[in-house]
């Protein structure tokens, strides 16, 4: 996954699960510290990458995706460390 960040606009990019059957939406999970406890997940259409969201508080973010479909979700990404100023 890869983030970036222009006037507290953060753009996130990421590869498609490799899930069967395939991801029908993703879910972000945000949370404040690494590992930490998820404080939103914001669901986008598996189609909506990049996948962009404006007037983010400024701060530090633990961004993981996960992919969606009918079975359930898969597991998360790796953690992207995302700071906004």
């Amino acid at each position: 996954m890869k983030a970036s960040i222009t006037n507290r606009q953060v753009t996130l990019t990421w590869e498609l699960a490799m899930q069967s059957p395939a991801a029908t939406s993703y879910a972000v999970d945000v949370a404040l510290q690494p590992g930490g406890e998820v404080i939103a997940t914001l669901a986008t259409p598996a189609d909506a990458t990049p996948f962009s969201l404006s007037n983010v508080p400024p701060g530090n973010y633990y961004v993981r995706v996960r992919g969606v479909n009918a079975v359930g979700s898969s597991g998360p990404s790796g953690e992207l460390h995302v700071v906004v100023h």
